[in-house]
């Protein structure tokens, strides 16, 4: 089409049949549709009348002038006359057009030379462009023109482009002084009807295009008087602007200023490598003190890009925050995390202890010192480690009484006994590993020098204690021997051991949030969970000390006792005659710690 009119004419009945096209093109005669369904809001309308609507479509409007076949009240017959943005008509001139095809129609007699002739006139282009919206809406509403009305026809045929009309499907227009009326819909004949100004782009500023819609706004355009124009201001590598300007004669546009200028760069303009300058994926990185997301887009106010706070967090290398430039990529350099410890080795038939100072890449969790272990049963980076030798447990102490009881009932039968007791002539095994590992304490510090470990002798003392989460489970960890005074010291543990002692299960099972990194305690938790339904009358233990696990000669454990009821218990249901309570004491062990 030439700036030129186009019009089709359907015969509708089970859907459409074309009568007539001139100037059709693909484009607007989508925007042809069965018509039934909308004119039964139309009151009076019969064979001898027509009514009249518009719709919005995205490339101008179109005109529908629509009656009923007399006789036929389910048949109609409807021209669509479309009428281009593009073209300059005036408002008088399209209501000629409209009458003549109405004339046509009501005659059910059409000339095809006449409509071919009426509709063969060229347009001038408008002297800028209308932007137009399809219609949206799901309501048809309606107004009334001409006598009494607000508005004559040419006036409403003249400035089509009304905002208020796109959120309708179509809008009925009406002769105030015929006989047609709309039952149902919106009447805006109280609407004001907007003149069409025409106004100037403002142009690019710093690099930033504007944009209306999805087109870029340049040389000149129609909008409606008294309405906002929304621009959008686009540039690469910026975020979108938005700016609204209310529409007058002479308009001056609100425009984007520096301090709204905001830099969108990817994720991967900060490249992190390691120190051997090998790309480092896996981290969490925040700038400007907000966390950026895998791959999401960094936004940064360009104003402050030459002074960006960033930091860097990876597992097993130090974390770097700092001021950084980024008017340009930069590259940042990890290096691996170093561990700190230091450990006191206390000095024979000396007093203090000699300091074991450990650094390097890897976390530690035990003691460097072959026979000892920390006395707090866990290793810290934050306080000194205290060390003792590991025989010197309970169990030591125990078996050397037992020992002694022996050397001593020996001696009422001879004083050679006694006398190889004290000349230290007994063969404890305990005594001779503490002599060993005595004799390989040397050595032993020689070999961790080799490895570049930092020693530095030094009286020391530690009155800093960690009781945090961390030290809380590498107590429990590291700890066969849960002792109350020991656990009550950490603010996670406090009430644990009398849960543990009284068998309040459902007590011990609310720790599981705080506790399910250690492996120990998920142990004693599965025991639990498996053993809640019994009930028991006394304290497990008449000390302050519950062994998890069996110790010989001291403790069955606690889960091995708990499983030890639970299979008395399913031995009872077999129907299997239960011992006697001297029976069961007989069987087992010297009832000690933990045996029920």
């Amino acid at each position: 089409m030439d700036n030129k009119l186009g019009l089709k004419i359907v015969r509708i009945k089970d859907g459409y049949t074309d009568l007539f096209e001139i100037n059709g093109d693909q484009i607007w005669t989508k925007n042809v549709w069965d018509i039934r369904k909308d004119l039964e809001n139309i009151d009076n309308l019969d064979g001898s009348s027509a009514v009249l609507m518009l719709t919005s479509v995205d490339t101008g409007h179109i005109l529908t002038v629509t009656n009923l076949i007399e006789g036929r009240i389910t048949d109609c017959i409807s021209a669509w006359i479309y009428v281009p943005a593009s073209i300059n008509i005036a408002g008088k001139e399209l209501v000629e057009i409209v009458d003549a095809i109405k004339k046509d129609i009501l005659a059910n007699e059409l000339n095809d030379e006449k409509l071919t002739q009426l509709l063969s006139k060229s347009y001038e282009s408008a002297p800028a462009t209308r932007i137009t919206a399809k219609s949206n809406g799901e309501k048809c509403a309606y107004r009334y023109y001409g006598q009494g009305a607000k508005y004559t026809l040419s006036e409403l045929l003249k400035d089509m482009c009304q905002s208020y009309y796109k959120a309708y499907k179509s809008v009925f227009l009406l002769d105030n002084s015929s006989k047609l009326k709309c039952l149902q819909g919106d009447n805006l004949s109280d609407q004001k009807v907007y003149s069409m100004l025409v106004v100037k782009s403002p142009g690019n500023i710093d690099s930033f295009v504007p944009y209306i819609g999805e087109q870029p706004f340049v040389g000149q355009m129609y909008t409606i008087e008294g309405g906002t124009i929304d621009i959008e201001w686009r540039r690469d590598g910026y975020m979108p602007i938005h700016t609204k300007s209310t529409i007058a004669p002479g308009v001056k546009y609100s425009v984007p200023t520096p301090n709204q200028y905001v830099r969108v760069l990817n994720y991967d303009y900060i490249k992190v490598v390691d120190e051997w300058d090998q790309r480092v994926t896996d981290y969490d990185l925040y700038v400007a003190k907000q966390r950026i997301s895998k791959n999401e887009d960094i936004r940064i106010n360009e104003a402050t890009l030459n002074n960006v706070w960033v930091e860097i967090h990876a597992e097993g290398f130090e974390p770097i925050s700092s001021h950084v430039n980024l008017t340009q990529p930069i590259l940042l350099k990890l290096v691996k995390e170093t561990y700190a410890y230091e450990f006191l080795l206390p000095l024979k038939n000396e007093e203090g202890y000699y300091p074991i100072k450990i650094s390097g890449n890897r976390k530690m969790k035990n003691s460097p010192v072959k026979g000892y272990v920390t006395e707090n049963g866990y290793v810290t980076r934050n306080n000194k480690n205290y060390l003792r030798f590991k025989p010197f447990t309970r169990k030591f102490w125990i078996t050397s009484l037992i020992c002694s009881i022996i050397v001593l009932l020996l001696s009422f039968c001879g004083g050679y006994a006694l006398n190889d007791f004290i000349g230290g002539k007994v063969d404890n095994k305990e005594v001779s590993q503490l002599t060993k590992e005595n004799a390989e304490l040397k050595s032993r510090i020689k070999e961790l020098e080799k490895r570049n470990y930092n020693y530095t002798p030094k009286g020391a003392t530690n009155n800093n204690e960690d009781y945090s989460l961390d030290a809380a489970i590498s107590y429990l960890d590291n700890n066969n021997k849960w002792n109350r005074t020991e656990m009550e010291k950490f603010d996670d543990l406090k009430g644990l051991w009398d849960a543990l002692n009284e068998r309040l299960f459902d007590d011990i099972i609310k720790y599981e949030a705080k506790l399910k990194q250690s492996v120990t305690f998920l142990e004693v938790l599965q025991a639990v969970k498996a053993n809640k339904h019994k009930k028991f009358a006394q304290p497990y233990s008449n000390d302050y000390d519950i062994r998890i696990h069996p110790e010989q000669g001291v403790s069955n454990g606690y889960i091995n006792a708990l499983n030890v009821v639970q299979a008395s218990s399913s031995s009872k249901k077999g129907g299997a005659k239960p011992k006697k309570q001297e029976e069961v004491k007989k069987d087992n062990k010297p009832k000690t710690q933990g045996d029920w």
